[in-house]
């Protein structure tokens, strides 16, 4: 609605790159034109990605990056819903992350929203994990250093951490307690809502506000010294 107010006849996109499936995690969460009817579409990345490692499909853009960290200076994006887009707003769920430690408005870009076709672990499989040698690699430092390359060949232009209900032990639930049993450590009622042009800066709050050092994140550090953002 509020974007709707700025621009009334531009086209409004939901995107999302789910580690399930995406057109189902859509219809759970009633992401549609009833309940939603500002928005011109809902688009679920791995369906927009070609086939399996077709790495010359015309859905995708492949960057170069030469000042890469990660060790990778060929980078492939989802062309029409993520790199040439006017304007991209990242909105994720404020929670920390067993893996990257914070994980925001960069983190779900850099992860979420790589073509599934190109860094899943698996054939036909929607997560972006690492498995004999396919997907990405989750280990520290390459995990940070990964996050880093990606966001910075295609920032965000703006930020809106959804803190109304963050949550801890992230990604979810099942890596700290049992779906069913004791979840009120999980869920944490913080009634926020973090937003800024300047992703690096939300995602400092963000970890600030869960309790974790931002450096330890690192990747917020790397795009600190890219000139990206302010830590």
């Amino acid at each position: 609605k509020e974007v709707r107010k700025i621009n009334p006849t531009g086209k409004i996109y939901v995107v999302e790159g789910s580690a399930v499936s995406t057109k189902e995690a859509f219809k759970q969460l009633g992401y549609n034109k009833e309940n939603l009817p500002e928005v011109d579409d809902f688009i679920a990345l791995e369906k927009e990605r070609g086939q399996m490692a077709e790495y010359g499909s015309d859905k995708l853009v492949k960057v170069k990056y030469p000042g890469n960290r990660y060790g990778n200076s060929e980078l492939y994006y989802n062309k029409d819903y993520y790199y040439d887009v006017d304007y991209f707003i990242t909105i994720p769920v404020l929670k920390n992350h067993w893996d990257a430690a914070v994980t925001g408005g960069i983190k779900n870009m850099s992860i979420g929203g790589t073509p599934a076709n190109i860094y899943g672990q698996a054939s036909g499989g929607y997560g972006r994990g690492y498995n004999n040698g396919k997907g990405i690699n989750h280990d520290d430092p390459e995990l940070r250093k990964w996050i880093h390359d990606y966001y910075i060949c295609r920032p965000a232009d703006f930020c809106v951490i959804d803190g109304i209900q963050g949550s801890q032990g992230g990604p979810t639930p099942m890596n700290t307690v049992g779906l069913g049993t004791d979840v009120k450590n999980y869920y944490m009622n913080m009634r926020l809502i973090v937003a800024g042009s300047d992703s690096v800066a939300t995602d400092t709050i963000e970890a600030l506000l869960t309790e974790w050092d931002p450096q330890s994140a690192r990747y917020l550090d790397y795009l600190d010294e890219s000139g990206l953002g302010n830590t």
